[in-house]
């Protein structure tokens, strides 16, 4: 296997609230696998590239890079091209797999990928949108949280009043389809309660260089009077008012890297009920999980990707009849995610699959219409699909998890 570790850190994608939470996870992961695996761990921060002992890269014979971000480029191309040091890589995704790894190339990191280097994702969607690139030396892996539970508590029965979205609001997240589908059936229970958690950001799609402003006051504007906006609150102050509650935690998220889940697994280790949609890393929980989660199918056409309004509401009012369930174990505690982590590491160690020698034609294809859109407007530093029409958007969307009619 691999004696010495070298775990590249950083905190340069601190800015998403759920990478906070995360990244240290990972970290905690890998430190797990240290001690049952027998290897050392040495962690460099990328960020302080000023401070880093290069006597640990040289004796490192494995690495492990925990984002993607300038930083952690940088430091690669330190490492790999004017150090010369070329032992395996493994690499998180996170979002870099339904824009097909553009950034990976236009900021110069694959001409030093090796053979036996290999990304990680999060879920069954990241690896398809691999595949669109022919791209076989990928493999789902999966977080754990401080609660770290080695059993999800017992649920208890009875009619659910309490609906709970935590989260960016963000147009991304589609939530006027939660709140029109509360606005229903709060018409037929007025007892029902619906709390939104979180900020609003002005996101829309950046892969289409769309953005959206206005959007919490969208909502407001839609919303009856069983809807609370909490604003952002602290997931332990979350935590501590919900835990063990009869509660239901819904996300329609449309969001193209919704590829894990933070909230939705806080809310599972707290004591609730899930209902997602079908999509992206949001498809681990029912798999894993299917006796307190439920999902709805992503559709799509050349206006979107979007939830019907009528089945949402329908599989809504049938998710808030809870029943009584006991303590089941929990498929995210760290030392399973361990071991599962290990199992994908050692099926490629050795293996003759290898990574592209160029990069993908697809790949390339994205960068191209991404120069291009920036040379037109400066602010279309992410945009690389021309429309919701786009075949390439279509393809990546549908590998996701989307259904197109």
């Amino acid at each position: 296997m691999f004696k010495k570790v070298l775990f590249l850190e950083t905190r340069q994608n601190f800015v998403w609230t759920s990478m906070q939470e995360i990244l240290p996870q990972i970290s905690m992961l890998w430190e797990e696998l240290s001690q049952s695996e027998n290897f050392e761990l040495k962690k460099v921060n990328v960020d302080d590239f000023d401070r880093v002992d290069f006597k640990v890269l040289f004796d490192c014979d494995y690495i492990v890079c925990s984002a993607f971000n300038l930083n952690s480029v940088g430091f690669l191309k330190t490492m790999r091209a004017k150090m010369g040091i070329r032992v395996p890589m493994a690499f998180y995704l996170h979002g870099l797999a339904t824009v097909g790894l553009w950034p990976i190339a236009e900021f110069g990191l694959w001409p030093l990928l090796l053979d036996n280097d290999i990304f990680m994702g999060t879920c069954e969607g990241d690896i398809n949108c691999l595949n669109l690139l022919g791209i076989q030396n990928s493999f789902k892996t999966l977080f754990s949280s401080d609660e770290n539970l080695i059993q999800l508590p017992p649920l208890e029965g009875g009619e659910i009043k309490d609906i709970l979205y935590i989260g960016r609001l963000s147009h991304q997240k589609n939530l006027e389809t939660l709140i029109d589908a509360f606005n229903t059936l709060s018409r037929e229970d007025k007892s029902l309660k619906l709390h939104i958690y979180g900020e609003e950001d002005h996101l829309d799609s950046p892969n289409l260089g769309l953005k959206r402003t206005g959007y919490l006051k969208e909502l407001k504007g839609r919303a009856s009077s069983g809807i609370h906006f909490h604003g952002f609150v602290q997931r332990e102050k979350i935590k501590e008012q919900w835990r063990e509650k009869n509660f239901l935690f819904c996300s329609p998220s449309l969001h193209s890297d919704e590829n894990f889940g933070m909230a939705a697994l806080m809310a599972l280790e707290i004591g609730g009920r899930l209902l997602l949609s079908d999509w992206g890393g949001h498809q681990n929980y029912k798999k894993m999980v299917p006796n307190r989660v439920e999902t709805v199918q992503v559709m799509g056409d050349e206006t979107g990707v979007y939830l019907d309004p009528l089945t949402f509401t329908s599989q809504l009012r049938k998710s808030l009849k809870g029943e009584v369930q006991g303590a089941t174990k929990s498929p995210f505690h760290r030392a399973l995610i361990a071991r599962e982590l290990f199992g994908g590491l050692q099926q490629f160690l050795g293996s003759s699959s290898e990574m592209p020698k160029g990069v993908p034609e697809l790949t390339k294809k994205l960068c191209e219409k991404r120069r291009l859109f920036v040379s037109e407007n400066s602010d279309y530093q992410q945009r690389v699909f021309s429309s919701k029409k786009d075949p390439d958007y279509q393809a990546f969307f549908r590998a996701y998890g989307c259904q197109f009619n």
